[in-house]
């Protein structure tokens, strides 16, 4: 066809939009493929013009008009007469290409319809003309192409969504009809082949169909449009994908505070480049947020190859492995996450897997698309693909019904698909130990969080605030103890299904799995107010003094104190990834891995040093800071009284960094913990034989960790019965009044005592108290002091004088 707006470059794409595209118009290798054989676009931006300005405004008839909450702008409204015959009912007709689209075309359009339609059947002989817009049975709008001459649809797709969705329609001639595919959100829906050729078309209407059965022209359905794009070739389903995903930009049609785009699996998906081992590889793809990819289906490959390209999946490693001892060459293969291993794509043709050479227990893409295993140590590829995430409804904030929104479960990489697989039930739940100040009985661990082989762990996190403890049962039931003052330890009720729970300096936040705040507490500043319609959270933060919030696109909201601006969110911070709050201080991960400190800068603890990338976890402390990297260095600044910004010397990689008061707590990857800086109340005394942790704490005085070690260390507590130090007169007969021991955990323990008191002679006597459980754990022995004493009544020298006077 002919274009009327000039290519200087001829390289199909116009000036006007190279120019818009910021490709250069005179350079045939620079131009966006997106535009490229694109005709007319129209936006509907307050008019039906043709954005590209080369081609006439549509041709609108009937009752139509512009909006202004479209689906990035503007849209047009078509209204639908909704009668059989035709009534004024709005439609249009970019009639200036008819017979002008000669081999192949592309139609390109967002729409949303007004579900209240009535019923027409486009079953009956129409004019010559191609549709590609609405028609309707019964109370269902259609999306259908109808052939040259013929009584029938083709290509017909049921409507019935109030959203915003993109359609496209690809036709083609071949040699003796038409072949069409169509796509509904970049995906593709249908494809089938006419017997006629569909093109060049006499006409081309949207939202009309004609009757000649005596009736006039009938436009059924009330339909919003926009971003029309027409094109004379066939977009590519890489091309589609990559139109959606443009067009979407942040479309977020449940609210949940996801994109459409990435809930359909767009941009989930990257190809990291690089000369990696499988175990490289892996470690990378967690230390970015996500995992080596797994496909799992037919669906998620069409995904994937729709979003990357099929050429492009050729010799990148996967998140498949064959655990030792499999059955080779194809037995015992698994995923990374632990999904089931149902759906395969092996190479067959070259008889994958095989395990040439041996070894062969990963798996990689060769050729394009199929699967090949390779050696474990191999690096002989170009990289892996690494997944974000799962795909999920973008039209429901709880695909799976499990009570935890899609947003809550992509940040804590659960299954938004499957109800069983669940934030809490990810995380392995562990027993309760702390150490350090037991002033108010912060540092007092209830009961059924403590270590014991008859206890099941059932703790999945903790924090700890300046004078309570709380902690996140697996069941998403919260607990708290310490001090009472303001209410902190008075859970409010009707909180079952948290997913997080901080302590702040004397108030307490709880995020709920449909992405609710909860707070309770010390409100002295607002800290415990949460802001009307805060939702869509995915992590918390609590300071001393103020909160702050992590929502699911990326922004963060602060409440609470702000006389040193923690809660004046900077106005240029971008997108953030993790969240820490200390002393009137406020941190953050950005989506690059650097970071972003603000509030107050006392001691400097709001400037970080230069240079900070890859950070994957921030802790705040009342004068310092602390950062871990993604290979699992401490960088620390601020306050360094008691060395508590001084890393240890030989302290190596750790899993976890957690920033108390004026002191830290870092996780080993053996599971030991480390701590430094002050030790007023003991809070960097780390218990002798800690072991198997796996999360840590840390508050103003005391320091938690959450154990897998199941060892019962509670040791008995002894208490005497009776006045000590005790006294008695020489010649009485000793009773011991014995002791009480108490354990916790244990009700089983035995006590003994050991020392004699001799009645006969005034003195000191001591008789020490010894307990053990049935662990073995013994108790403190305590000591009473037993004096032997003359009665002040009797006469002890025969003098005729009482021992009183």
């Amino acid at each position: 066809m002919v274009v009327s707006n000039p290519d200087t470059d001829g390289d199909g794409v116009t000036d006007v939009m190279e120019l818009a595209d910021g490709t250069n118009p005179n350079d045939a290798n620079s131009f966006n493929s997106l535009s490229k054989g694109l005709v007319a676009y129209y936006p509907f931006n307050g008019n039906a013009n043709d954005a590209l300005g080369g081609k006439p405004a549509l041709s609108l008839f009937g009752s139509s008009s512009f909006l202004t909450n479209g689906l990035s702008g503007g849209a047009l409204r078509t209204d639908g007469d909704r009668s059989l015959y035709y009534n004024g009912g709005g439609y249009f007709s970019p009639a200036y290409l008819e017979n002008s689209i000669l081999n192949a075309a592309s139609f390109v359009f967002w729409t949303r319809n007004d579900l209240t339609g009535g019923a027409y059947s486009p079953s009956h002989t129409e004019e010559a003309w191609l549709e590609v817009g609405y028609g309707d049975t019964g109370a269902v709008a259609q999306i259908y192409g109808r052939a040259l001459g013929t009584s029938g649809t083709f290509g017909t797709v049921t409507v019935n969504w109030a959203d915003w969705k993109m359609f496209t329609m690809t036709i083609s001639n071949n040699l003796t009809g038409s072949d069409w595919i169509q796509y509904l959100n970049g995906t593709e829906i249908a494809r089938g082949s006419t017997s006629q050729k569909l093109l060049p078309t006499a006409n081309i209407k949207f939202g009309k169909h004609t009757w000649n059965g005596g009736a006039a022209q009938s436009a059924r359905m009330t339909v919003e449009w926009d971003n029309l794009r027409l094109y004379d070739r066939t977009l590519s389903p890489l091309e589609v994908g990559q139109l959606y995903q443009q067009d979407a930009g942040s479309l977020d049609s449940d609210g949940d505070g996801l994109s459409d785009a990435w809930e359909r699996g767009y941009g989930r998906y990257q190809i990291i480049s690089g000369n990696f081992t499988w175990d490289q590889a892996k470690a990378d793809a967690e230390a970015r947020g996500g995992h080596l990819a797994t496909i799992t289906s037919q669906a998620e490959h069409d995904t994937i190859a729709g979003s990357l390209g099929l050429s492009k999946m050729a010799e990148i490693m996967l998140g498949g492995f064959q655990p030792a001892g499999s059955l080779e060459p194809a037995g015992g293969w698994a995923w990374v996450t632990g999904e089931p291993w149902s759906y395969t794509r092996w190479d067959t043709a070259s008889n994958q897997p095989d395990n040439y050479g041996g070894a062969q227990n990963i798996l990689r893409l060769w050729p394009a698309g199929m699967w090949d295993d390779i050696q474990f140590n191999s690096a002989d590829n170009k990289g892996y693909l690494l997944e974000l995430g799962y795909p999920t409804d973008p039209t429901k904030a709880d695909t799976d019904g499990d009570g935890f929104d899609d947003s809550i479960e992509s940040h804590y990489a659960s299954d938004p698909n499957d109800p069983a697989v669940t934030p809490n039930t990810i995380r392995a739940p562990g027993y309760l130990v702390t150490w350090g100040s037991e002033q108010y009985g912060k540092a007092l661990v209830p009961p059924e969080f403590r270590p014991h082989p008859s206890f099941a762990p059932v703790v999945i996190e903790a924090s700890a605030g300046w004078s309570h403890t709380a902690a996140l049962r697996q069941n998403g039931t919260v607990a708290v103890w310490g001090h009472d003052l303001n209410g902190r330890t008075q859970v409010p009720a009707g909180i079952s299904r948290a997913v997080s729970v901080v302590a702040g300096g004397d108030h307490t936040l709880v995020l709920q799995g449909d992405g609710t705040v909860v707070a309770w507490g010390d409100n002295q500043n607002g800290q415990s107010v949460v802001p009307s319609g805060l939702r869509n959270v995915v992590q918390l933060a609590a300071g001393f003094r103020h909160s702050l919030a992590l929502r699911s696109d990326g922004t963060v909201v602060g409440w609470g104190y702000n006389g040193d601006g923690a809660v004046t969110i900077p106005t240029n911070l971008g997108k953030v990834k993790n969240i820490a709050a200390g002393l009137y201080h406020s941190m953050a991960i950005l989506e690059d891995g650097t970071i972003a400190v603000w509030g107050s800068n006392e001691y400097g603890k709001a400037t970080p040093p230069a240079g900070l990338t890859q950070i994957v976890e921030l802790s705040a402390g009342w004068s310092h800071s602390i950062a871990r990297d993604a290979a699992g260095n401490l960088t620390a600044w601020g306050a360094n009284p008691d060395g508590r910004t001084t890393i240890p010397a030989g302290l190596g990689p750790v899993r976890a960094v957690s920033a108390g008061g004026d002191h830290n707590l870092a996780l080993r990857p053996n599971g030991t913990v480390a701590a430094w800086g002050r030790n007023s109340d003991g809070q960097i005394n780390v218990p002798a034989n800690l072991v198997g942790v796996i999360r840590i704490a840390s508050g103003y005085w005391h320091s938690i960790a959450l154990t897998t070690d199941s060892t019962n260390r509670e040791i008995p507590l002894i208490t005497l019965i009776g006045a000590n130090p005790l006294e008695i007169y020489k010649g009485s007969t000793f009773i011991d009044p014995g002791a009480m021991v108490t354990d916790n955990v244990d009700a089983t323990r035995s006590i003994t005592g050991s020392g004699a008191v001799d009645t006969s002679t005034v003195g000191i006597y001591t008789v020490t108290y010894t307990a053990t459980d049935v662990t073995g754990n013994l108790a403190l022995p305590v000591t009473r002091t037993v004096n032997v004493v003359l009665d002040p009544a009797a006469d002890e020298d025969g003098d005729g004088l009482t021992n009183g006077t």
